[in-house]
This record gives C-alpha cells, sequence and structure tokens, in this order.
C-alpha cells in the first residue's frame, strides 16, 4: 500500500522504503511487486480537511480520495520501476487516466501491468446514497463518466486483469455516522466472475473466453503459476461449470460469505456457478460446499 492501509499492523510504504523494495526484487527471478497506487500526502491532507469541518459523510470520503491521488501515485510507482527495473503490477486501478500513464509506461518499454475490480466496472459512486459503507472501498467507487471511461480500456485491452480486490468484515464495521471510521473493503469473491460476465460479455459484447483470459490466465502468467489459468493437459484442473440463463437476482438468503453484506444485492447477472473443481476436485456443487475440502499455497515459478 502506497497508502494508509487503515489497519496498524499493515502499514503504508513510503517513497525511500518502495525504492530500496524495488531494487531488491529486481534482482529476484520472477518476481513482481503489487501496488495499492493511492498518495499518502494528498489523501491524508484531505481527509484532514473534511473531519477539520465536521464533514464525516460519504460525499467527505469521497472528495478526500480523487483520481488525482491514484495518479500521482502510478506515477511515482513507474518512476521507481524504471529506475530499479523491478517489474509491478498495480492493482484496482478506478480510472481510466490511470491506465493511459501505465498504457504509457508498457510503450516506453517498462515491465508493468494493471488491474481493475468488477465494483469500479458496474458500480458508481451514487449507490453510496442507499447502500452506505457497504460499498465504500480504496481507490472509492467513481461516477458514472469515470466508470464509462475505464469499460472502454477494457474493451480496447489496455487492462491486463480484473480481480475481486476482496475485502470482507463483519458487519458492525460497515456501521456508524463516521464514514470515515467505516471498514473500507467490498465482499467481491462470490460475484465476482458473473459480474464480469455481464459485463465483458453482455455489455461489451467481447468473446466469453474474455471472461477466463482476464481473470484467470493473464494472473497466473503474470505471477508465474505455472500450474494455473489454463484448461490443458498438465494443468490444474480448476474448473467453473455454469448456467448461462439465471434470473435469480442476489439476496442475503444467496450469499456465502461468513459476514452476509454486498453492495449486489438486488441485482442480477445470467452468469450464475453450478459447480465448481479445484485440482479436479468438487468443492462446490448445488448450493453446497464441501466441508473437507482445504487450500494450498501456490507458489509461483522462479
Amino acid at each position: 500500500f502506497m497508502a494508509n492501509s487503515g489497519l496498524a499492523e499493515f502499514p503504508r510504504v513510503d517513497e525511500p522504503a518502495l525504492r530500496k523494495g524495488m531494487y531488491v526484487i529486481a534482482r529476484l527471478p520472477g518476481m513482481r511487486l503489487a501496488l495499492h497506487a493511492e498518495d499518502e500526502a494528498l489523501t491524508a491532507k484531505l481527509s484532514r480537511q473534511q473531519k477539520e469541518i465536521g464533514d464525516l459523510s460519504s460525499t467527505a470520503f469521497l472528495n478526500s480520495r480523487p483520481i488525482e491521488a491514484e495518479l500521482l501515485a502510478i506515477r511515482m510507482a513507474i518512476d521507481i520501476a524504471g529506475e530499479t527495473g523491478c517489474p509491478i503490477h498495480i492493482v484496482h486501478v478506478s480510472c481510466a487516466e490511470g491506465i493511459s500513464l501505465i498504457s504509457e509506461a508498457k510503450q516506453a518499454g517498462l515491465d508493468v501491468t494493471v488491474e481493475t475490480c468488477p465494483h469500479y466496472l458496474s458500480l458508481t459512486s451514487d449507490i453510496l446514497e442507499s447502500v452506505g459503507a457497504v460499498a465504500k472501498c480504496a481507490p472509492p467507487l467513481r461516477n458514472t463518466s469515470t466508470v464509462e471511461e475505464l469499460k472502454e480500456k477494457v474493451r480496447t485491452g489496455e487492462i491486463d486483469t480484473i480481480g475481486s480486490d476482496h475485502s470482507p468484515c463483519p458487519e458492525s464495521l460497515k456501521t456508524g455516522s463516521d464514514f470515515f471510521k467505516a471498514w473500507g473493503g467490498i465482499s467481491s469473491l462470490q460475484h465476482a466472475t458473473p459480474i464480469t460476465y455481464s459485463l465483458l460479455h453482455k455489455q461489451l459484447e467481447m468473446p466469453l473466453s474474455s471472461v477466463a483470459i482476464l481473470t484467470s490466465q493473464k494472473p497466473a502468467q503474470r505471477f508465474n503459476l505455472s500450474e494455473k489459468g489454463s484448461l490443458s493437459v498438465g494443468m490444474d484442473a480448476d474448473i467453473c461449470i455454469a448456467d448461462f440463463n439465471n434470473k435469480e437476482p442476489v439476496s442475503k438468503e444467496s450469499l456465502f460469505y461468513k459476514n452476509p453484506h454486498s453492495p449486489y444485492l438486488g441485482t442480477t447477472s445470467p452468469f450464475r456457478v453450478l459447480r465448481t473443481l479445484v485440482r479436479g476436485q468438487t468443492v462446490y456443487n448445488g448450493g453446497q460446499f464441501l466441508d473437507d475440502f482445504r487450500g494450498r499455497f501456490v507458489r509461483p515459478n522462479r
């Protein structure tokens, strides 16, 4: 995190530490640095200004984390990557301007890739008025025009990966009158693929394969997960079987999250997961999970 993460045990990285770390990472074969890019100085200053006038609303929070905060941090990350030779992956970018900076860096020969998330492509800041902090995240949701511009970056192929940025919390951390204190993250994992399918295949009329490419194949390639990302002999049999004619909206009863809250309640996607296999083992089928399934650490090849 280049800005305050909100967790004392996970402090932000300042510019000197970032530069030092990127020099080290550049010497490690196959390693990449993933960065949350928001400028700490600007976001802290604007947050302080909002609090000093007693405005703790969602609008004040939005005003404290403008697009410029992303752009300042992305520029810094790109500059240090160029200096150190460290491959970087900028995560959950919310604006087309940020994507453009990264595209320019790619054209200049830098080893940089970029991710955005389903909520930045399907939700706007207007939803905060109705669902409140359930839709709070950082960077924050943007206005309608920004969302449309970001969709165009997906269509033109300038976005490398789409990730859920799943950030769950107890419902109690999403309540209260101080929006700044509310947990900054959206429970996204269950709905990431259905939303991505609805966006890419239905709205942007991109091939169905683009869903798997952006959410699975390209992330696996970027992070050297050689047994992940495709359906072929020798690869892990990670498979999702889906119904593409779903008409049931998202309801609280349908949430599998330990803490059942979501900004997607009431929305409908034609994509519904029927069965999920991990390494060839069925872990979910017909609305039920296997209780004895355990994951394992996936180590990148170096």
